[in-house]
């Protein structure tokens, strides 16, 4: 039996081409908004990370025994060269409510609830075949790596992510589940242990939290993605040989909380009856070449490339865009009001070649184009307060034939009305020295930031492919992937001007690290040893920003905060780490699986203050 089973398998392994030997290298992102809190999660706020806290608060919601902050956060690391802004700006993140979003890699994980999107595909979790990441028995066997490649089972877990009231955090699903179960439960660790249970039928999340508090995920965000292969030269000769297509849901809003005492804030989107986004944008393209081993180490990839010489993918993606409406409690409301955008293509707006000869979407229903945060409408009782946006664009007098790829929508102004009071405003500047270029550049480091040298040979692959990617040479085979500080600050918040008369100066520095965890060099030791790890850079650079100084002033004092990065004996006490995942089951190995990111040992803050032109620097703090 167990010989004709194998027999069979063989026979299904030989019937597959080469087409189906490239689904192992699909991913689907999530839209701007949503992949706003990986950042956040990829790369916490901390002094630790070299990453201060930016946040101007707007309100907090007081229900009974519910408290909800909102607030307006800027996360600091850098702009990547793909980077699309969110409805708040390039670089913000407005904090409210809640989400749970995730990078689709390989098959659809949760395919098997995805009924009304005409896909009943097993992904991760489902599989008849134990998926295994970093080291298993069953990695190292032919017939194992053959089925994959073959794409008879899911290489990859799907990445997911959440933020909830502030509580952010990431997650795989456990591997090996019935495929009849009607739901899926997650325990969450961290600083707020919570359980997440995925429901099957109704393809939506409920989170429950050690106090009692209940999240309930129904408004659902879908990503559709095209995927173009090419057996490629250069862009005058190359040959289109393959197309694939696809969606998922790649966010759950948060619709409802409720509290252990019964009260509840609810959450209103603008979808329609059916709960369905007619809102759309269409994603900027993205480049790699999948044969280039260097940049390119997607697990199995690396056995499983087809027999074409060097195979380039295209992919863009179209983001169904959930836009929330109105927040309700006890009576009282707060509305979020918007507009049309200038920074974005979208499939309602206009149209862009396409490759594949296709329409723009092949599954979703897009009248509707992307759109920005113009005002938030508080009204509790007889009160009522705003604050509005303002806007400008970076790059807004480009001349490029495809504006939209060089527009970033740029937030230049909040201003608060209270009491028809209208209070001096929220003002924002930027670093634009270097003006930032097209999102479909080139000119990107190894990490993706914009590095001011463009080489159309230069396919450094994006986040959402490069998922668990090691740092590797920064110049590899003539190809231009250097770092560069004063390029990769493009775009970055400069300064705050409050209010209350008062500023904040931010000053960035990159990151370096001596030190690496032993997670990533026990598994990828051999491979950092012909890599950025052999010390022909010392310290070691890696991707992004961190906060060197932040300068305060006052109208009648001017402060000032140092942050050093080093230990006492003057070397970076910078270690290159992997951000952990908040789940608690340990049935698999995902040691490699996380995004790495800088965590410093000793940072020093040296407070001071601006005399007369002079800086006199007076308390160290630890």
């Amino acid at each position: 039996m167990m010989l004709l089973r194998l027999t069979c398998l063989l026979g299904l392994l030989i019937s597959f081409s080469t087409n189906a030997q490239l689904l192992v290298d699909k991913i689907m992102p999530p839209s701007p908004n949503a992949a706003a809190i990986m950042k956040y999660c990829d790369h916490p706020i901390s002094k630790n990370s070299g990453l201060q806290k930016i946040r101007i608060p707007i309100h907090t919601i007081s229900h009974e025994d519910i408290t909800l902050p909102l607030s307006l956060n800027y996360h600091p690391i850098g702009i990547k060269v793909e980077e699309e802004a969110t409805w708040a700006g390039l670089g913000w993140h407005l904090s409210v409510g809640g989400v749970i979003t995730r990078i689709v890699r390989g098959k659809n994980d949760i395919g098997i609830a995805e009924s009304d999107l005409g896909t009943k595909a097993l992904g991760y979790p489902f599989e008849h075949i134990k998926p295994c990441l970093d080291d298993c028995p069953e990695r190292k066997t032919k017939i194992f790596r053959q089925t994959v490649c073959n794409g008879l089972i899911d290489s990859d877990p799907d990445v997911f992510f959440f933020d909830i009231f502030g509580m952010r955090g990431k997650f795989l699903l456990t591997a090996n589940h019935d495929i009849h179960v009607p739901s899926i439960e997650i325990k969450l660790s961290g600083d707020h242990p919570m359980v997440a249970t995925f429901i099957v039928g109704e393809n939506s999340w409920q989170v429950k939290d050690e106090v009692g508090f209940i999240y309930r995920f129904r408004t659902r965000e879908l990503t559709e993605t095209q995927r173009h292969y090419f057996d490629f030269k250069f862009d005058s000769n190359k040959t289109l040989f393959d197309y694939y297509s696809d969606v998922a849901t790649t966010s759950w809003y948060l619709d409802e909380v409720e509290s252990p005492k019964g009260a509840k804030v609810n959450f209103e989107y603008d979808v329609d009856a059916n709960g369905k986004s007619h809102y759309g944008t269409n994603g900027a393209h993205t480049r790699m070449n999948i044969n280039d081993h260097n940049t390119w180490d997607v697990h199995y990839s690396h056995y499983c490339f087809p027999d074409i010489e060097n195979v380039q993918i295209l992919a863009e993606n179209i983001y169904n865009d959930v836009y929330l409406k109105t927040i309700r409690y006890g009576g009282n409301n707060i509305q979020f009001m918007k507009s049309g955008r200038e920074d974005m293509h979208s499939p309602a707006k206009e149209s862009r070649e396409r490759l594949s000869g296709l329409d723009f979407s092949l599954f979703l229903d897009i009248t509707k184009e992307p759109q920005k945060l113009d005002k938030i409408v508080i009204s509790e009782g007889d009160e009522q307060s705003s604050y509005d946006f303002s806007y400008e664009y970076f790059n807004a007098s480009t001349t490029d034939s495809v504006p939209r790829l060089h527009k970033r929508l740029k937030l230049v102004k909040l201003v608060h009305i209270a009491d028809e009071l209208e209070f001096p405003p929220f003002t924002f500047s930027y670093i634009e020295d270097h003006p930032l270029p097209s999102k479909e550049s080139h000119s990107r480091d190894l990490w993706g930031y914009f590095n001011g040298e463009e080489d159309i040979r230069n396919t450094t692959p994006s986040d959402f492919f490069n998922y668990n990617q090691p740092e590797r040479l920064l110049e590899v085979k003539g190809r231009t992937k250097h770092f560069s500080q004063d390029y990769e600050m493009s775009g970055l918040l400069q300064k705050i001007s409050y209010p209350t008369n008062r500023s904040v100066e931010f000053v960035y520095e990159s990151h370096d690290y001596h030190a690496v965890n032993h997670q990533i060099t026990s598994f990828y030791g051999a491979k950092m040893s012909d890599g950025n790890f052999s010390h022909t850079v010392d310290p070691f650079v890696s991707g992004g920003l961190r906060i060197k100084r932040i300068k305060e002033t006052f109208p009648s004092d001017e402060l000032i905060k140092d942050y050093v990065y080093t230990n006492p004996d003057g070397i970076t006490s910078g270690e290159l780490t992997i951000t952990p995942f908040n789940h608690e089951h340990e049935s698999y190995g995902h040691k490699s699986s996380g995004n790495h990111y800088i965590r410093y040992n000793h940072v020093k803050v040296k407070s001071g203050k601006v005399h007369k032109g002079e800086e006199f620097l007076f308390r160290k703090q630890n």
